[in-house]
């Protein structure tokens, strides 16, 4: 008989299997929010039962034989009760989902285990509902959950979200929890009304509303009483294609949905809306649509942005799509409506410097309304940002290139043209020849494009390409642009390093065990030296506050705003690590930086991203035992 897999086994196999490349360990850890140890283990486990089912290589893992792992899976609706993760979550859904008392003796028998082993879960399981105000009783023999019915539906839209958060976009995760429910057909009937009343939400958003639309469906009946509506104040059009989409399903599903489903649905649903039109919404109609609160907001943001990162936010296009989404938000966080958001880690390991930004933006939020917002939707806002802070970064970094054809007709200008419309984001063709003698290195070219060998060795890299621009060809051009972008950040890190870094603020192997004490102690080292001050220290924990600085393997403390009297980076080699809130931390660096240095950030930040994605170069790192060794090794990534 084949073993059964584990609740996280599970998980790591669904994960990898929407992977359409190479993933490696320490991404795979963020996403099922365990360690990196413990993705080495499961993928171990898995292969000894399988072997060879997923393979590794220095770019990490990928599924080997798909077709064996989706018969896996599918197989894995059988759940493996000798995991306690998976009885917890076999009780939580049986209590709530069924919406019925339960015998312990059957419950027992269910999960084949005894009644102390019952007991302990059953602690567990109250543990995690008292987050929701709920609590599992039991009486004569027979468990039931206990509370308030509007916590139980957050509750099981918790319990729902935290299963299958790695692919919550998927509807068809739903229908495990909701097998009496034509999720697809109610998927469509949402989308109809949507459509016809020019309104759109994104995919997200869509599998969660119809997660509460079942929620619903599956737990009130027409003969039951509805929970009690609060006082809301809600958005009539909202309101109005809320009840016809409840409407439609009543009709087509003999269902009905009291007002107050009506009401909470429509709440759920108007702070995610947008028009679908938004090419035609000028700034002026926009203003009027988003009101003075939002447009004066606004403008804060883009002030104060500007000065803490040089960045400017005055994109008409990003600005209405902001602005729209600032609208919601703000009605979301004075009602305390919580939007989940399960690429939150994903966003803060490959983008954080977006993801700086949008702390940034949350805090100038956060203090205008009086209500801290949440990680998830500091993770929305980076959303908003990531497009905006990529297409600047990209502007200004365009690389410069020579096209070099000989001329037949106009074929090299066609040709030139082809190659510049198809990067037009990231290069430039400055000049066009069809004579290699009127070739001009000293333009400031970052390389050259012919469709023949050169008959001498240019000072740059030369990238021959056929005549008629194939597919091959434009993958080859796009590798050169990014391994030239590459090259040059690298570079200016290179030639920085001397000045960011200073061996009396080095410490490998450093007896540290707990986060904020090596914070602490890297903290006054720099104030004793002269490099920051007791404000700089303050607003560092005020940041740690906020939210965490760590990523993947990595902490990056530093406060929003670059208020260090020197700029310098302190560094900490941990090859144990120690717990930084939810992370374990293997390498710290302490970001001290002048305002009149604040350009550097956004180049630390995306060189220490490169680290972490280099699981072989990270370990060289922690390898590092004297600061002309750190040194080194960074230079040898280089």
């Amino acid at each position: 008989m084949e073993n059964l897999l584990t609740a996280k086994e599970t998980d790591l196999l669904n994960f990898l299997l929407r992977q359409t490349s190479w993933i490696t360990a320490s991404r795979i850890s963020i996403a099922l929010s365990c360690s990196i140890r413990s993705v080495k283990n499961y993928i171990s486990y898995i292969n000894t039962d399988y072997p060879s089912l997923i393979v590794s290589s220095r770019d990490g893992y990928m599924i080997e034989n798909r077709q064996l792992c989706s018969r896996l899976l599918n197989e894995s609706d059988s759940v493996n009760f000798s995991d306690s993760e998976n009885r917890t979550a076999y009780i939580l859904q049986k209590l709530l989902l069924e919406n019925k008392r339960t015998s312990l003796d059957e419950l027992a028998d269910e999960l084949h285990v005894s009644m102390p082993t019952l007991d302990a879960e059953i602690l567990k399981v109250r543990r995690e509902l008292d987050i929701q105000y709920l609590s599992l009783k039991t009486k004569n023999g027979v468990a039931y959950i206990d509370g308030e019915e509007k916590n139980k539906k957050k509750m099981i839209s918790h319990l729902i979200y935290e299963q299958t958060k790695n692919f919550f976009g998927d509807l068809s995760v739903l229908k495990k929890y909701f097998p009496d429910i034509p999720v697809n057909e109610i998927k469509k009937i949402i989308t109809a009304v949507l459509h016809e009343s020019r309104l759109f939400i994104d995919d997200f958003t869509m599998t969660n509303f119809v997660m509460h639309v079942c929620i619903i469906m599956s737990r009130q009946r027409p003969e039951q009483n509805p929970d009690t509506a609060e006082q809301i104040v809600i958005n009539e059009k909202g309101r109005a294609v809320v009840a016809e989409m409840c409407r439609r399903i009543a009709e087509k599903y003999d269902y009905r949905f009291s007002e107050e489903n009506i009401t909470d649905l429509t709440f759920l649903l108007m702070t995610r809306l947008i028009p679908s039109n938004l090419e035609n919404l000028t700034m002026e109609k926009l203003e009027l649509q988003v009101g003075h609160e939002v447009n004066d907001l606004i403008k804060d943001i883009q002030r104060k942005i500007y000065s803490l990162f040089h960045l400017s936010l005055f994109n008409t296009e990003f600005l209405v799509r902001f602005s729209l989404h600032l609208k919601n938000l703000l009605v979301r966080a004075r009602n305390n409506i919580e939007l989940r958001n399960p690429q939150l880690e994903a966003i803060k390991e490959n983008y954080p410097y977006v993801y700086e930004v949008s702390i940034a933006i949350s805090q100038i939020i956060s203090s205008t309304i009086r209500i801290k917002l949440t990680e998830d939707e500091t993770a929305y806002i980076a959303l908003h940002i990531g497009y905006l802070v990529e297409e600047q970064y990209s502007l200004a970094n365009k690389l410069k290139a020579a096209f070099f054809c000989p001329q037949y007709y106009s074929m090299h200008l066609q040709l030139g043209k082809r190659i510049q419309d198809t990067f037009q984001d990231t290069l430039i063709i400055a000049d066009i020849y069809s004579d290699e003698t009127e070739l001009q290195e000293e333009r400031g070219y970052d390389f050259f494009i012919s469709i023949m060998p050169f008959s001498t060795v240019p000072e740059k890299p030369l990238l021959v390409i056929s005549k008629y621009f194939t597919t091959t060809d434009i993958a080859s051009i796009a590798n050169m642009i990014e391994k030239l972008k590459k090259d040059k950040q690298k570079q200016v890190m290179k030639n920085k390093l001397q000045f960011l870094f200073k061996e009396k603020f080095f410490y490998a192997d450093a007896p540290f065990t707990d986060w904020k004490e090596t914070l602490s102690s890297m903290a006054e080292n720099l104030e004793t030296e002269g490099f920051i001050d007791e404000e700089f220290i303050r607003k560092l924990f005020d940041r740690e506050e906020y939210s965490s600085s760590a990523y993947g393997n990595i902490a990056m403390p530093h406060p929003l705003e670059k208020c260090a009297l020197q700029t310098v980076i302190s560094v900490v080699i941990l090859p144990k690590g120690i717990l930084w809130k939810n992370n374990r931390v293997n390498i710290i660096f302490l970001l001290a930086i002048r305002q009149e240095d604040r350009a550097l950030f956004k180049d630390i930040f995306d060189f220490v991203t490169d680290i972490i994605s280099d699981d072989q170069y990270l370990k060289i790192i922690l390898q590092s035992k004297t600061y002309k060794e750190f040194i080194d090794n960074l230079i040898s990534y280089m």
